[in-house]
């Protein structure tokens, strides 16, 4: 028996003559993966019936356990305009309804529900994502322009303005895009959304844009650092949160954003395994230039790891210049909302003394794995998963031979 509010769901497909559905959920390292469904299969995934084999899935169960369950979440139906398409996003369950302890979707709701039911509080989210437009000339992939900031680039901005324009198609409200300063790199923003929306948004905004950039016979990349000489790719997180629609995070001396500012400086080193969760994510925020490097909070200054931008009422937040696009958003605002709630419980202090941030994801790792407040979050299967998996990409990084090892040392 479909439920009241999946029959509502159903509802709408048939009205609007959807023929097909797409299911979508992640991967432990934050990859989208999907489940397309013709119309006369609706009913059976509104009915959480859609099976996936877990074992297949990074980060998932055993080959013992395979057997995992789509359950639609019901808030994030989006329809696409003239396509007779939509998706939704889902949890993922085991076989008895319950939700699966690794499912990053599920990680994120936890934290959403229990600032909700502990304290009143609602979490908001606004990503910048930067990305570069390349094309393929002799072989080799180069930005599609040589302009600069805020430059004006017939080739960027048309491809940009495709990309704002398929995303706003659905129902997403683009807001100020721009050429950043690298050559062919560009960053377009959009609304300030709840945690889970602003979660499922920067997936879906990944894919139009990558799907944009092949119909313009382009790539486009949200590598953290693709040039030795070009400024990276970042993921901005702006954050603020609001209780009975105010916004605890306004005004110079609120207490609500100091005490949760200096519950993520406590954690920062172990937060970076989760911002900056790969191993090139690293040659971005070492290389100087406006990537963080020092774990600190500033009103100004855009090297710092948190910097507090001048502005007042809805808009007061907190941006987190850490964090790139190749990061599992799930995980990494449940852990955002964890560290920065434990900072305003307690009360935490934070040593004005400028802290380096980690240089590689195995230093971070480090800090990661001994932090209790983090496993705590994530819970022990979870946790030790994530450890596991990127400390396995870190050993197939180091058996890889480069190039630059090659011309290096190839006839010494």
């Amino acid at each position: 028996m479909i439920n009241m509010l999946n029959e509502n769901i159903f509802k709408r497909l048939v009205h609007q003559n959807v023929k097909l559905l797409k299911a979508l959920f992640v991967d432990i390292n934050g990859e989208l993966k999907s489940v397309f469904i013709p119309d006369n299969c609706f009913k059976r995934a509104l009915q959480n019936e859609l099976m996936i084999d877990g074992s297949s899935i990074c980060g998932f169960s055993s080959i013992d356990k395979a057997d995992l369950y789509l359950k639609v979440d019901s808030k994030s139906l989006k329809i696409i305009e003239n396509k007779n398409e939509a998706y939704i996003f889902s949890y993922v369950c085991k076989s008895n309804g319950e939700n699966y302890e690794c499912d990053s979707r599920y990680v994120l709701k936890k934290q959403i529900d229990d600032y909700w039911e502990k304290h009143k509080f609602i979490f908001n989210v606004g990503f910048e994502p930067e990305f570069y437009i390349l094309k393929k000339q002799n072989g080799d992939l180069i930005p599609i322009d040589d302009k600069n900031y805020f430059d004006l680039s017939e080739l960027s901005s048309k491809i940009r303005c495709e990309i704002s324009d398929e995303f706003n198609k659905l129902g997403y409200k683009v807001g100020p895009n721009h050429h950043e300063v690298g050559h062919g790199q560009n960053e377009v923003n959009y609304e300030y959304m709840e945690a889970m929306a602003a979660a499922d948004a920067i997936l879906i905004f990944k894919q139009v844009a990558k799907i944009v950039g092949e119909r313009n016979g382009c790539i486009v990349s949200f590598m953290p650092k693709i040039y030795s000489d070009l400024p990276g790719n970042g993921l901005h997180l702006n954050c603020s949160i609001t209780s009975d629609g105010e916004n605890l995070f306004d005004g110079k001396e609120s207490e609500y954003r100091r005490y949760f500012v200096n519950g993520l400086l406590k954690h920062s080193k172990s937060l970076m395994a989760l911002t900056n969760s790969t191993i090139n994510s690293y040659k971005r925020t070492s290389s100087g230039g406006e990537a963080p490097q020092y774990a600190f909070s500033s009103l100004a200054n855009r090297k710092a790891m948190i910097r507090i931008p001048d502005a007042k009422g809805d808009k007061a937040r907190i941006e987190i210049r850490t964090v790139d696009a190749l990061c599992n958003p799930y995980l990494t605002i449940a852990c955002i909302m964890a560290l920065g709630l434990n900072g305003i419980n307690n009360k935490e202090s934070f040593d004005l003394k400028k802290t380096k941030l980690p240089n590689s994801l195995e230093e971070s790792l480090r800090y990661f794995s001994r932090d209790k407040l983090v496993k705590e979050t994530f819970k022990e299967r979870l946790f030790k998963k994530y450890i596991e998996i990127k400390r396995r990409e870190i050993i197939d990084f180091n058996n890889q031979i480069t190039e630059y090892e090659l011309g290096r040392y190839l006839n010494k």
